[in-house]
């Protein structure tokens, strides 16, 4: 099984959240490095259940473009524009996160900390049936996300209501219980 689905029973806010966050952080940056480290090429390593019914009904996916240990999201790009589905990547702007349609790979840059980011100025208005590929640096079974500090995602779930699936790595699944108050949990975690 290489999915798993999320239960969404809130958890109160704990005042040990932060360091909690920061351990399963620690951890799963290890992990990662690890992995790395053992695999010859882990970037091929890359989540084959994308293929959920959400997925396959989706009007708009919204996707990341994969940066250092992160699981290889060039593949699933390069097959939602094969297929001709409308695909749109982030783009940071000061403490905002909106999302751009692209056609290719042609269509990014390194943009916000050496991530790539859309070229074009086509932005996304409409959500409707949409997707949202999320990364994480790990994940725990209530669909909660370890991020990259910034709450980019949980700002724009907060407005948007988007179908939200994480991917990650199956050793980034972490049983620790941690959010808060802004955290926005995931509907489903694939990983790989």
């Amino acid at each position: 099984k290489s999915s798993i689905k999320v239960n969404k029973a809130k958890t109160p806010v704990k005042p040990e959240t932060l360091e909690v966050k920061a351990e399963a952080k620690a951890k799963s940056v290890e992990v990662k490095k690890d992995l790395v480290a053992t695999e010859e090429k882990p970037k091929k390593r890359v989540c084959k259940k994308s293929a959920k019914k959400e997925v396959k009904e989706a009007s708009l996916i919204l996707i990341y473009v994969s940066c250092n240990d992160e699981v290889n999201t060039i593949p699933l790009i390069k097959y939602f524009i094969r297929k001709g589905i409308p695909i749109a990547v982030p783009k940071v702007s000061l403490d905002k996160m909106d999302f751009y349609y692209i056609k290719s790979l042609k269509d990014l840059k390194k943009g916000y900390k050496g991530i790539y980011e859309p070229v074009p100025n086509n932005l996304v208005t409409s959500f409707n049936k949409t997707v949202s590929i999320t990364p994480g640096i790990c994940f725990n079974k209530k669909g909660y996300r370890v991020g990259y500090g910034k709450g980019f995602y949980d700002k724009f779930y907060q407005t948007h209501h988007v179908y939200k699936l994480g991917i990650t790595y199956k050793e980034c699944i972490i049983d620790e219980d941690f959010n808060d108050k802004f955290d926005v949990p995931l509907d489903d975690i694939i990983y790989c």
